[in-house]
């Protein structure tokens, strides 16, 4: 099999998930948004940053009138900082927490947040507004976006994860089959000590052994 069959019977085989009926989530990210106070984007575009008193403004436009869930992805460091969550009239609010994950700096560590109430989106052009007040460090947060779930797609969204997990293939054989290592360089790679090298040069000179106890194992066909 070509990569081109390949590809194509992966296409084939993909089950799509969720109601195609159901409206689906609305996200917005940081490049789209008009920023007041001290919220800025980073240097690549991909977070804002607040550093104090701040706001972020979405435009869109709604063919209906519809009630949606709130969340924001969010990385902060310090808790107590309020946020809030408004169109129109409507508006959900909640103290920030501090985020955890794999990283030391919590300001790495994104977490989806959900607040809890409702905001409406009215059948015409809409102004989806985050804000925050009260910082509690200089750089309180960092923002990927925020995403609208639309109240009525709740129940059949909840389904999507289950669906998901079942069309997935099975791994056993990977647990199976032993261990393996793949070593991976790019432009940007450094070694330990001494200057960066060309990318060949770095390959050529890269060094490695194994433990006495692996390395007397006899090598396995597969």
């Amino acid at each position: 099999m070509n990569r081109r069959e390949f590809l194509n019977a992966a296409a084939a085989a993909a089950v799509p998930f969720g109601s195609s009926e159901a409206p689906r989530p609305i996200r917005f990210y940081g490049r789209t948004a008009t920023l007041e106070g001290a919220a800025e984007l980073d240097r690549l575009r991909i977070y804002i940053r607040w550093l104090g008193d701040g706001a972020a403004t979405w435009s869109m436009n709604s063919e209906k009138t519809e009630d949606y869930q709130v969340s924001v992805c969010y990385a902060s460091g310090a808790a107590g900082s309020q946020l809030t969550v408004a169109c129109g009239r409507s508006s959900v609010r909640g103290a920030m927490v501090v985020t955890k994950g794999l990283y030391d700096d919590p300001l790495t560590n994104y977490e989806r947040i959900s607040f809890d109430g409702v905001i409406r989106l009215q059948a015409r052009a809409n102004q989806v507004r985050l804000q925050l007040s009260a910082p509690q460090r200089a750089e309180a947060m960092r923002v990927r976006g925020i995403e609208l779930t639309p109240v009525s797609s709740l129940k059949a969204i909840a389904g999507d994860p289950a669906r998901a997990v079942k069309a997935r293939s099975s791994t056993d054989w990977l647990v199976k089959s032993g261990y393996g290592l793949m070593f991976h360089w790019t432009s940007h790679s450094q070694p330990r000590n001494g200057p960066q090298l060309p990318y060949k040069e770095a390959v050529e000179r890269f060094q490695w052994t194994l433990s006495s106890r692996l390395s007397r194992r006899p090598a396995r066909a597969t």
